[in-house]
């Protein structure tokens, strides 16, 4: 990285067929000079990959200009924006090369597809034709279709020169910017939580990407000098950045570990525990992780265990131990059907970890009576924390253990609230998953990190699923890595064989000749969504075909746009035909939880809803 990069730019304002477009190709020369005052070429595959940012960026200073010289701009979408003032079959009119590539190969192709079209439809330069001429042509064809050019804020004023002139002052045409996003700050500050969602480490090209959603709106320069100067950004390895929240919180989890390091006494003494599992059909791994939570004297502890190893079994046998010596066992997970699963396996109260989070003070506060005589805020306060403390109590001498299951999707916002809700509520916890399934969509992978960093771990190696010997062998061989081994395993067993194209026809087959109850216990596995929608599509027929299944029907299936929190609230992200479902009651918007609501229009930062209500999605949060 030099920090130098020699450039040549050519501006133009027409495109092949001789409409008005205004672009600019940069050249860049494939060389660079050192510190050292040495020169060597250029590694381009940094600016192929941000291709798109690359062009936003241009895109931005462009429209940054064109506001500063008076005119209001309307954003396209994909980075690109218009002057206001024109309709769309007016720009369509002067975009005959758009035209020619939609007919070669479609509205809906691919961006690939199109710049395949763009070179094979493109004509040769041609003849030059002067500016002027240009320029008389495109006024005769605007006056011909009844356009209306719009005209720059009057109070803009130019003191003589072009545009790159010093002399000149200006007026911006009024913003619609949401309160949160109005200076480059608070737009870094938002790409920063943006980003952050759902990485620990994560590029500068990310936040430059989100800040530039809504272009026009901030110089290039402006947004570097906010995230060099923001406070909570650092730098990781790899030309990455973290940030301070980030480390912290991962920090205070490790310390809420540490610190629970022999803080209670064991559930069970080693003996009873050795006599509770005895003549019970466990395998080593089992048996060392009941023995392992049942006698650790540690807040927190984990069993590793890879999938079929039996870690609901030995998870009864644990609670039974816990109860018995008055211990009361909740269980969490990170979804509803793992929760419910967890609960009904183990015979216990379970819940989402996110439900579990938002019962906070408010459930307490709620049970005070309104009806009391006039209180003073300092005597209703005073109530307030007597009652938590109360509840805290309780909660001590309930003694608790809370079993987290799949906690390898806990995330390390929600483990970190987790492990502090348990702290205040002196709650042992026991984490179970393992760190080589998914890990959590959102940032972090704290499961992982904390056995790192030395939580005491119980692994369960031993796949209990496979019957029979080879299959066992094979599993534990891939599921340890060895993946070329297992293969060979199977091979040698006869238990891979080459299907051809006929792959979905004999899946469907074999499933089919399952007995109902067979059926409900086999779980067929897809490389692919396509291969998926092959397999079900033959299962369905011959399940027609048997009568099991009955008249078709026709159903409209929600997709979500897997959109962050931060990026729900800006408008741009929306698009006519989208749903909004809320998640509780806006009644100041109109919106009642749960009801599904159509997005018939977009108006500048603002929702056009098919109940006719027009509604910020900034205000969605709150």
């Amino acid at each position: 990285s030099t920090g130098n990069l020699i450039v040549a730019q050519f501006h133009h304002d027409s495109s092949r067929e001789k409409d008005p477009q205004l672009h600019t190709h940069a050249v860049a020369i494939n060389a660079t000079q050192s510190s050292d005052g040495k020169y060597y070429s250029l590694r381009n595959d940094d600016i192929f990959s941000n291709q798109k940012l690359l062009g936003t960026i241009y895109q931005n200073e462009l429209a940054n200009q064109a506001k500063k010289l008076g005119y209001e701009i309307e954003q396209r979408g994909n980075g690109q924006f218009e002057l206001k003032g024109y309709t769309l079959k007016q720009l369509d009119h002067f975009s005959k090369r758009r035209k020619q590539i939609i007919e070669a190969v479609g509205a809906d192709a691919s961006t690939r597809q199109r710049e395949l079209a763009s070179l094979r439809t493109r004509k040769p330069k041609g003849k030059e034709i002067p500016r002027e001429e240009l320029q008389e042509y495109w006024q005769a064809e605007a006056k011909i279709i009844g356009i209306s050019h719009p005209q720059a804020n009057p109070l803009y004023q130019k003191k003589g020169g072009d545009l790159s002139s010093q002399g000149m002052t200006q007026t911006v045409p009024p913003k619609t910017k949401t309160p949160e996003n109005s200076n480059p700050d608070n737009a870094i500050d938002e790409a920063i939580a943006h980003a952050s969602e759902r990485n620990v480490n994560f590029k500068q090209e990310e936040l430059e990407k989100f800040a530039l959603s809504e272009i026009g709106n901030y110089s290039w320069r402006d947004l570097q000098r906010s995230i060099d100067q923001n406070q909570n950004l650092l730098k990781a390895k790899d030309n990455q950045y973290t940030t301070l929240t980030a480390l912290n919180r991962e920090l205070d989890t490790i310390r809420m570990v540490n610190e629970g390091y022999g803080a209670f006494g064991q559930i069970a003494k080693t003996k009873k525990v050795e006599e509770q599992l005895k003549d019970k059909e466990l395998t080593e791994g089992q048996y060392n992780a009941v023995m392992a939570a049942s006698t650790s004297k540690d807040s927190i502890v984990a069993w590793q265990g890879k999938a079929g190893a039996g870690k609901t079994f030995a998870l009864n046998e644990f609670k039974q131990i816990a109860e018995e010596r008055g211990y009361k066992v909740k269980g969490f997970a990170p979804s509803a059907s793992a929760a419910k699963v967890l609960g009904d396996e183990l015979g216990i109260e379970s819940q989402t970890v996110a439900r579990h989070l938002i019962q906070k003070e408010d459930n307490f506060k709620s049970q005070i009576p309104n009806s009391l005589p006039k209180q003073s805020k300092q005597s209703r306060e005073r109530q307030e924390q007597q009652m938590i403390i109360a509840h805290l109590e309780q909660s001590e001498n309930s003694r608790q253990i809370w079993i987290v299951d799949e906690a390898g999707l806990l995330n390390a916002k929600d483990t970190h609230a987790l492990l502090k809700k348990a702290e205040q509520e002196s709650a042992r916890v026991l984490l179970v998953g393992d760190t080589r399934q998914l890990s959590a969509v959102k940032a972090g992978n704290p499961f992982k990190s904390l056995q790192k960093a030395g939580m005491e771990t119980a692994y369960l190696n031993q796949s209990m699923r496979q019957k029979t010997q080879d299959l066992k062998k094979a599993v534990d061989s891939i599921s340890d890595g060895r993946i070329a081994e297992g293969v060979k395993i199977l091979d040698d067993n006869g238990r891979i064989f080459d299907s051809g194209d006929k792959r979905a026809e004999l899946i469907a087959n074999d499933y089919i000749n399952l007995s109902p109850e067979e059926r409900r216990k086999t779980l067929i596995l897809a490389g692919t969504n396509a291969d998926r929608e092959e397999i079900l599509g033959q299962i369905r027929d011959k399940l027609k075909e048997e009568g099991t299944l009955g008249a078709e029907t026709s159903s409209i299936r929600l997709k979500s746009k897997d959109l962050t929190t931060i990026q729900n609230k800006y408008a741009h992200h929306y698009e006519d035909g989208d749903v909004v479902m809320p998640l509780k009651d806006y009644k100041s918007l109109g919106l009642e939880k749960g009801k599904l609501y159509t997005v018939s229009q977009i108006e500048g930062d603002k929702l056009k809803l098919d109940n006719s209500n027009t509604v910020d999605p900034a205000k969605f949060h709150k």
